[in-house]
């Protein structure tokens, strides 16, 4: 048999609450004594604490970009070292990209390795009737040869056509091209090493003799005379120790960059230790006019107690939710498919009596007092009404001793019923109702476990014997 569900009424769940009164007081104490105990402890700790031994005050991120900003604006020193610092970064760039990839510097200028050509152009002879005459062609054309020893295709030509050797970027430090006035272009080559020497060679033949032919716009054909030169160009003295006049060079650059920065920062830091006792001086002036306030024992002493009484009742209603006691012994009844007999009030037996037992039985009386109840009389008479007449013994069902169990065990006896005591939880009570014919469950408003009674039930259902109803005893 399934065991029904037991709803908590609004009134029942109240007088739970207030049941608990001992729980109550004893947890609002505890909780009033714990929450004044932290705020004393944190008025003495307020009261204790020194204006000296407070933190230094932090400027934010935020606030050091303010600063930082404003140097930027207004701080002339600031302004002047930050142009003085962007510009030598930008010398200090280049040099180190010259001193890292100028192959020019790598040149051994005691004895260089140099290389000439002589180009001379041969255009086709004009027309007849022409007005442009052939030296007018050769001298214009020598022009265009000499533009393109100065151009960038021609330097990407030669990075493209040697290997390991100088970027597009470097290669303007290696040739050198010069007209002659007989119309004739020399173009001398310099490199740190033999193999790029002859590298830059042919491709200069190459370029001069196939490749610039694409680049020309020309209406008429012309040739092109490619032979080896003499170098004539001497050797400037000042490149001998050009590298290490660069090193040199960068390196005081790099230290100079150092100082810039060092007093950048000193400019900086000066700015922000004036924005932090700014900072300062107006936190001291807020705190000085506006004292700290210390926390109010008498108002935590209140919220401590009203967080007991929380803890108290939630306990309470879960505790109530768990004991699984039947609260409403007619609604008990009427899920099981059993008589309602009725409500028979009883004087409560009470061997040992609690402290504070008079609350209990007032707050009994308060929610239940009230509720209609019958007699013995009334009871025995309802019996007498719905038994049959071979049901001449009836076993009252109880969980323990009585008084109300054995005040109808001698009623009925009176009528002519014999009412037997069946306790099924001993012996005795088993034995009484195997001889009884029907049965009687008495239970106790939120005494009786619903577990117990379903027990009962089954166990008297089990031996075949008639339930002619439930009685409940208050």
């Amino acid at each position: 048999m399934d065991i029904p569900e037991q709803s908590i009424k609004l009134k029942d769940l109240i007088f739970v609450i207030l049941r608990d009164w001992r729980r109550v007081i004893v947890m609002a104490l505890i909780g009033a004594i714990l929450v004044g105990a932290y705020g004393f402890y944190k008025n003495s700790q307020m009261s204790s604490s020194a204006p000296s031994s407070k933190e230094p005050v932090v400027l934010t991120d935020k606030e050091i970009d303010a600063v930082k900003a404003g140097l930027g604006e207004t701080n002339k020193d600031y302004i002047k070292t930050q142009m003085a610092l962007e510009s030598l970064k930008e010398d200090i760039c280049t040099l180190d990209d010259r001193l890292s990839n100028s192959f020019y510097l790598n040149i051994d200028w005691n004895a260089p390795l140099a290389a000439a050509l002589d180009i001379r152009v041969l255009p086709e002879e004009p027309p007849m009737g022409s007005e442009e005459t052939w030296p007018q062609r050769q001298y214009l054309l020598s022009l265009e040869f000499l533009r393109f020893t100065k151009s960038q295709d021609y330097y990407h030509y030669l990075a493209m056509s040697v290997e390991e050797g100088p970027e597009e970027a470097w290669v303007y430090e290696l040739v050198t091209g010069v007209r002659g006035d007989d119309n004739v272009i020399h173009l001398e080559m310099v490199a740190p090493d033999r193999t790029l020497l002859n590298q830059l060679v042919e491709a200069s033949e190459r370029y001069f003799s196939y490749e610039i032919r694409e680049k020309l716009s020309l209406t008429y054909l012309f040739d092109v005379e490619i032979t080896s030169g003499k170098v004539v160009t001497g050797i400037d003295p000042e490149l001998v120790g050009l590298r290490s006049e660069l090193e040199k060079k960068y390196e005081q650059g790099a230290l100079q960059l150092s100082e810039l920065q060092d007093y950048q920062e000193e400019i900086i830091e000066e700015a922000l230790e004036a924005a932090r006792l700014e900072k300062q001086i107006a936190e001291d002036e807020a705190n000085a006019s506006a004292p700290q306030k210390k926390q109010s024992i008498e108002k935590l002493v209140v919220v401590g107690a009203f967080l007991g009484l929380l803890v108290t009742v939630f306990w309470s209603v879960i505790r109530a939710s768990s004991l699984g006691v039947i609260r409403d012994v007619e609604h008990f009844s009427d899920t099981i498919g059993l008589l309602f007999i009725g409500t028979v009030a009883v004087k409560p037996e009470r061997p040992t009596k609690k402290r504070g037992q008079a609350i209990d039985d007032w707050l009994e009386h308060l929610f239940y007092g009230r509720s209609e109840k019958g007699s013995v009389g009334r009871a025995v008479a309802i019996i007498k009404g719905i038994r049959s007449d071979e049901h001449k013994t009836l076993a009252l069902l109880t969980d323990g001793t009585s008084l109300f169990a054995d005040t109808l065990a001698e009623t009925l006896n009176t009528e002519s019923i014999t009412g037997i005591m069946a306790n099924l939880k001993d012996e005795a009570g088993v034995n009484a109702l195997q001889k009884a014919d029907a049965a009687i469950l008495i239970t106790r408003a939120r005494e009786t476990k619903v577990r117990d009674a379903m027990r009962t039930i089954e166990i008297a259902s089990g031996m075949g014997k008639v339930l002619l109803g439930v009685i409940a005893e208050e």
